[in-house]
């Protein structure tokens, strides 16, 4: 991308900046977004002639920010690849949860840091909140994320346990909430409704909980009977699961049912496809694409992009330089509570 002067004065002016080619949108100042662009740009995620797009909030401009409830809604449509050349999206919260599958933990890998670094772009830490759970400690670079509900990447297995047990007292916490205010003459049935319903100060934030290697927390009696109540459940209570596993029969087929929907790279057996699709397919796939089903039952190969980790670095160091940190203390405490 050149380095127009016209370019880089517009963005001096303008209180936010979106980049369309990969979802991603921040208020900053302007030497780090041009920062942000150029590097991006440099790795092979922007192209020449793409350019990028600017939003002003409140403002007149090329975007609008929306409306004011929208400023305070989460954005959840993300970019999972590419179908013969035409980009693939989705909202994660109409996708409820998502389950990713695959003998190579690289892919696996990719496209969870690849989904999470697109909504950390588009999301707010008042909007969006992540547990994040990697016991096989791949994932260094995201420490002190503002979005993080712990600030930190939770590795060790029992503080990952606690952390599921954790999410599962808060999705029925929310449960608790919708009813107080269907007794206070409000009926609501989710979490949008609830928010839409909710002062400011009372909305709740978007939570994911992203696993990464799930397969290490799978012999824990006690986290499988926390993944299948939040699979169950969660989706109302604006709580969804991003998990991957190198052994999905590990998971318990009634919990993979609610997975609405599975994204497959290549398996080594047929079995292995069925686990995780609940189709064969997968064994046939080259490296770099997926099949994905959703909750209609369709199933799509994609292409998916390689997104590096240093790509993924400099916007997790963006957003930590945008937002202020605000950690969950009851979350931290109880996932950091000393058990008899």
């Amino acid at each position: 991308m050149a380095e127009d002067r016209e370019i880089i004065e517009y963005i001096k002016t303008q209180s936010e900046v979106t980049i369309p080619a990969l979802q991603l949108r921040f208020s900053a100042d302007y030497r780090t977004i041009l920062r942000l662009v150029r590097s991006l740009t440099e790795q092979g995620l922007l192209v020449e002639g793409e350019g990028i797009s600017f939003a002003v909030r409140g403002g007149k401009g090329p975007l609008s920010g929306g409306s004011e409830k929208d400023r305070h809604s989460p954005e959840l449509t993300v970019m999972f690849g590419s179908e013969g050349g035409t980009p693939v999206f989705g909202d994660i919260f109409k996708l409820h949860n998502i389950l990713i599958g695959g003998v190579l933990q690289g892919e696996r890998t990719t496209l969870l840091r690849s989904l999470l670094c697109r909504l950390i772009g588009c999301n707010s830490p008042d909007n969006l909140r992540i547990l994040y759970l990697d016991p096989a400690r791949q994932s260094p670079f995201y420490e002190g994320l503002p979005h993080l509900l712990t600030g930190e990447v939770i590795r060790d297995i029992p503080r990952a346990v606690r952390a599921l047990q954790w999410a599962a007292q808060e999705m029925e916490r929310r449960f608790t909430l919708f009813l107080t205010k269907i007794a206070c003459g409000t009926y609501v049935r989710n979490f949008s409704e609830y928010n839409a319903a909710s002062a400011q100060e009372e909305r709740l934030e978007y939570i994911l909980i992203a696993i990464d290697n799930y397969e290490m927390l799978a012999g824990n009696a006690r986290a499988a009977q926390c993944l299948q109540s939040l699979a169950q459940k969660s989706c109302a209570a604006g709580v969804s699961l991003l998990v991957a596993s190198g052994s999905t029969e590990r998971i318990p087929m009634e919990t993979r049912s609610n997975f609405s929907t599975r994204i497959a790279f290549r398996t080594l057996e047929k079995r292995d496809s069925l686990a995780i699709l609940g189709e064969e397919g997968a064994e046939l796939l080259e490296r770099g694409d997926a099949l994905i089903k959703t909750p209609d039952g369709s199933v799509r190969q994609i292409e998916i992009p390689d997104f590096g980790r240093s790509a993924a670095e400099l916007i997790v160091q963006t957003a930590k330089e945008i937002y202020p940190a605000d950690f969950s203390s009851p979350a931290i405490a109880y996932i950091n509570r000393n058990e008899d």
